[in-house]
């Protein structure tokens, strides 16, 4: 098994891909499996939410809006501007690889508040039995499949990056 380390002991980018890949991967099971028995339960009769006033229905509806609303908005506004993971691991760029666990760590922030806003949308749909709360995980899953991290697209952002870099750099 070829040898995922740096000389100094930090991971390469390609294993921080691949570990990116494993938590979106976890991410989308556990949303499936919460949404599934959300719906199970409910459907089956198992759980047999009482009516709730409409009012106290639009609070949840809206909580799992905003909830996800802000990881779309992360999603597709903060990632684009993050520093992507580098595949030419041939060149070196120390500032680039300096860069990758900042980046990662903002990208699993992100998606997880996406994830969030699918399981608060499934737990709601226990509590009150209301069918349009399970738009939320079903959005949820879309957009971690929109944004799963995969090599083109990361190859692409991380070319545009190495030219910004060295037009950056001084001569």
């Amino acid at each position: 098994m070829p040898d995922d380390t740096t000389p100094n002991g930090s991971s390469t980018p390609q294993a921080a891909f691949t570990g990116l890949a494993i938590i979106y991967a976890a991410l989308m099971g556990g949303l499936l499996v919460i949404s599934g028995m959300s719906l199970l339960l409910v459907s089956a009769g198992i759980l047999q939410p009482e009516p709730m006033e409409p009012m106290v229905l639009w609070i949840m509806r809206g909580v799992t809006l905003i909830v996800s609303m802000v990881g779309a908005l992360g999603v597709f506004v903060l990632i684009p501007m993050l520093v992507p993971i580098r595949l030419d691991f041939a060149k070196p760029m120390p500032l680039i690889d300096q860069l990758v666990p900042q980046m990662l760590n903002q990208r699993i922030m992100m998606a997880a508040l996406v994830e969030a806003g699918g399981v608060i949308g499934a737990t709601f749909h226990m509590v009150t039995g209301d069918p349009a709360l399970l738009a939320a995980p079903v959005a949820s899953l879309l957009l971690l499949a929109l944004i799963f991290p995969t090599t083109d697209r990361l190859a692409r952002q991380a070319e545009i990056l190495a030219r910004r870099a060295e037009e950056q750099l001084p001569e």
